[in-house]
C-alpha cells in the first residue's frame, strides 16, 4: 500500500527508521516520510535524518506541507508514527483533516479514520438522528422515530 509517513524528531532516527522498516514488513510502500516537528533527537544542522526513505521537511506549516505531499506523492494512506508533545490532539485532527479532505485514509498506532464515502442519493426518504454528546437524548428519540414508522408500515 502506497504510504505518507508522518515522523517527527523526538523520537532517534534509527527508532524512527525500523518503525519504518516495519511497517514495510506489513505491507506498506513508503513513499517518504514527512519531518511533523520536534529536534530533541536530530543531529544538529539543516540535514533531515537518515530514515532510509525520502524524508519531507514541513516549510510553511504542517497542513500545508502534508498537503502537498498528497498532492504530490498519491498515497493510498496516511501512516502516522508520531507522538506527543510534537502532536498533540488537536494538532493530529487538523492532519487528519487535511488527508480526509484529499481522500486518504489516516491511520494511527490504534485507530484509521476513513474519508467519507459518497453513493448516489437513496430512492426513498431517509432520516438520521445525529448528536455530539452523551445523555442528549438520541436514543429516546430514535425510539421515538422508529415506533412511529413502524406503525405507519414504514420499514
Amino acid at each position: 500500500m502506497r504510504t505518507l509517513a508522518l515522523v517527527d524528531g523526538e523520537h532517534y532516527p534509527p527508532v524512527m527508521r525500523a518503525a519504518l522498516e516495519a511497517a514495510g514488513l506489513r505491507g506498506h510502500e513508503i513513499l517518504a516520510a514527512l519531518l511533523v516537528g520536534g529536534t530533541e533527537k536530530l543531529a544538529a544542522g539543516d540535514a533531515p535524518p537518515d530514515l532510509g526513505v525520502p524524508v519531507l521537511v514541513t516549510a510553511g506549516g504542517r497542513m500545508h506541507a502534508l498537503r502537498a505531499a498528497i498532492a504530490e506523492l498519491s498515497p493510498e494512506v496516511v501512516l502516522d508514527l508520531s507522538d506527543e508533545p510534537v502532536l498533540g490532539y488537536r494538532e493530529r485532527m487538523e492532519l487528519v483533516a487535511v488527508a480526509l479532505v484529499a481522500g486518504v485514509p489516516y491511520l494511527g498506532p490504534d485507530f484509521r479514520i476513513d474519508p467519507p464515502e459518497f453513493a448516489a442519493p437513496l430512492g426513498v426518504p431517509t432520516l438520521a438522528v445525529i448528536g455530539t454528546g452523551k445523555r442528549t437524548g438520541k436514543t429516546a428519540i430514535a425510539g421515538a422515530v422508529a415506533r412511529l414508522a413502524a406503525r405507519r408500515g414504514l420499514e
